[in-house]
């Protein structure tokens, strides 16, 4: 029982941890700043973008590069465009429109290295994180 309560502590731990103090959309103050685009470049930049846009990025990406941690590289997603491309495109605008995008696209492993022989508290693990 004394483990079990442990092993809550110490997850709770990193959990506070690793998380954002941010639980909604953060602006930026007005600082007397500038524009430097028209209203109409602005309009340009923050439209969504169209399923032509969407394939000719995933197409520029060297197949052999950006592999994920599930192994998906761009060479997955060109070879099965006609399958997922709607999946996709429909995740990407989904992304632009609510500003939220699958938590699973954005894991972050987390490896903890000990600095001492037998740690008795978390802050005696080093966390090595690959984002």
């Amino acid at each position: 029982m004394i483990i079990r309560q442990q092993q809550k502590n110490f997850t709770s731990d990193y959990a506070k941890r690793f998380t954002s103090a941010y639980s909604s959309q953060r602006t930026m103050p007005n600082i007397g700043i500038p524009n430097l685009i028209s209203d109409h470049e602005n309009n340009e930049l923050i439209r969504l973008p169209n399923l032509d846009e969407v394939k000719e990025a995933v197409f520029s990406i060297n197949s052999d590069k950006t592999l994920g941690f599930d192994v998906f590289g761009a060479s997955f997603f060109k070879n099965y465009w006609h399958i997922i491309k709607k999946d996709l495109f429909n995740c990407i605008v989904e992304f632009f429109t609510k500003g939220k995008i699958l938590k699973e696209i954005n894991h972050t492993f987390i490896a903890l290295i000990l600095k001492t022989y037998n740690p008795v508290h978390t802050s005696q693990f080093r966390p090595i994180s690959l984002c």
